[in-house]
């Protein structure tokens, strides 16, 4: 299969593309990675109808099967002079496809997804039953439940040894950028010895501001957070409405231990009783925090489980795989 990955330089999960890139490739396919910019830079006059010719030449140059962009990267429209706004990929009847690690319901996004609703040729991978069961609710044919994973190979259990050289060490940690909801559930963890990585954290609530120690890079440092922090805390975004986040994944495929708010996903996805520790109720969290910090066994135990389930299930290679078979089923590729 030809398969082009879109790619939209400063927006949200370019390592997302790049790893699905990488295991299509793997398993066979031609997956070739196309900036949008440098497929928009184009030498006719703008919004002619030279300028469509010349776009619709760089896309058969291409020979895609399909077109795959996180969110609606993928849904690429062309707007003529006094005339209408044209996706590109449907007009030339290229069937396209969008991973969504975000709602398809936000302001900026969901004008370009709704224009999609009746297609046969669009495909929306979606980390969230909710949002699939609302799309399939308003007509869109082609919308499956998919959740997130893990790079295996970035996010994997460092040796014991490098702990000396690391500087992430503590009891408690958290990653992601501040929100109130994430605000108040840190504050029930200050009598801890708590470390915050992550964006805007300048707003929090006193004491809180003072537990920040930087952005942390994902490449670089979360590893290192994620297997050198004793507990690992997760306060899902309010758009996660069932499903889990990629912190989930990636502290687990770490064998990092992690403590996070519940999502009925992790009685889909995990064995809960074994391989998950989750609050249902705020009140609960310090308790469980001293409890597994008091408990190391039961703790490592735990992490070890849920890494084998992460490396076993859900890694960016089976998501490729589960991509790639449902679009052949749809008879995308198939020559």
């Amino acid at each position: 299969m030809n398969i082009t990955v879109l790619l939209n330089p400063g927006r949200a999960a370019p390592y997302v593309m790049l790893d699905l890139s990488e295991h299509f490739n793997a398993m066979g396919h031609n997956s070739q990675l196309v900036k949008v910019g440098d497929l928009l830079s184009l030498e006719s006059p703008p919004n002619t109808k030279e300028a469509f010719i010349e776009l619709s030449r760089k896309v058969d140059a291409l020979n895609p099967d399909v077109v795959i962009g996180y969110g609606a990267i993928s849904l690429l429209h062309f707007k003529f002079q006094d005339g209408p706004l044209v996706n590109v990929f449907q007009t030339l009847k290229v069937p396209m496809a969008g991973i969504y690690y975000d709602s398809p319901f936000q302001k900026e996004v969901f004008p370009s997804v709704a224009s999609m609703a009746f297609s046969d040729i669009y495909h929306m991978f979606v980390w969230d039953q909710y949002y699939v069961d609302e799309l399939e609710k308003l007509g869109f044919k082609n919308s499956h439940y998919m959740p997130i994973a893990a790079n295996t190979n970035r996010y994997r259990k460092i040796k014991e040894q490098a702990r000396e050289a690391s500087e992430f060490t503590s009891d408690v940690s958290f990653v992601g950028s501040w929100s109130p909801k994430r605000d108040l559930v840190l504050r029930r963890l200050l009598d801890f010895d708590l470390k915050i990585y992550g964006y805007g954290w300048e707003a929090a609530s006193p004491g809180l501001r003072e537990r920040f120690v930087k952005t942390a890079d994902n490449i670089t440092e979360l590893p290192f957070i994620f297997n050198f922090s004793k507990v690992n805390v997760n306060v899902t975004m309010e758009q996660g409405v069932s499903s889990l986040n990629m912190r989930v994944f990636d502290v687990m495929a770490c064998e990092g231990f992690l403590i996070s708010d519940y999502k009925t996903d992790f009685e889909k996805l995990f064995d809960y009783e074994k391989e998950v520790v989750a609050y249902k109720h705020l009140d609960e969290l310090p308790e469980l925090v001293q409890y597994y910090l008091d408990h190391d066994d039961e703790r490592r135990e735990k992490a070890r489980a849920a890494r084998r389930r992460v490396l076993r299930e859900h890694s960016y290679k089976k998501r490729a795989e589960f991509i790639i078979n449902t679009l052949q089923k749809m008879g995308i590729g198939q020559g």
